[in-house]
């Protein structure tokens, strides 16, 4: 009996699409969470000397920079990683800074992200 060439190819792809998978719950959902809501936005704010202002100028701060560091989906990406990083940012401040989360929602956004992005239906610039 004879297979099909779609087969192997079925089976690379999903190989493929499960490291891609992994990778964006490490790097992107726990790496960027730790980094900049758990890092930056804590140190920020000791660096502002601590208090309300501090903490809402920390948010804006490090969701700026969260933005930017999206520059690869153009400006919409830019814009809306931006305000994605202050809603993260007050949730981490409002939830007693538990970064835990932060990371549960992040992981499944980016999961659909690259979904999407695999589906034709959303593109990288």
């Amino acid at each position: 009996m004879q297979r099909s060439s779609a087969t192997p190819i079925s089976r690379r792809a999903c190989r493929s699409g499960r490291h891609e998978q992994c990778l964006v719950w490490v790097q992107a959902a726990f790496g960027e969470e730790l980094v900049f809501r758990g890092f930056l936005l804590t140190r920020l704010e000791l660096l502002l000397g601590g208090g309300v202002g501090a903490a809402l100028t920390a948010v804006v701060s490090q969701a700026l920079l969260f933005g930017v560091g999206h520059w690869y989906l153009g400006a919409r990406g830019v814009t809306t990683a931006g305000i994605i990083g202050v809603i993260l940012g007050v949730a981490y401040l409002c939830d007693g800074r538990n970064l835990v989360p932060l990371i549960g929602a992040h992981g499944p956004a980016d999961s659909l992200s690259l979904i999407a992005i695999y589906a034709r239906i959303a593109r990288v610039t």
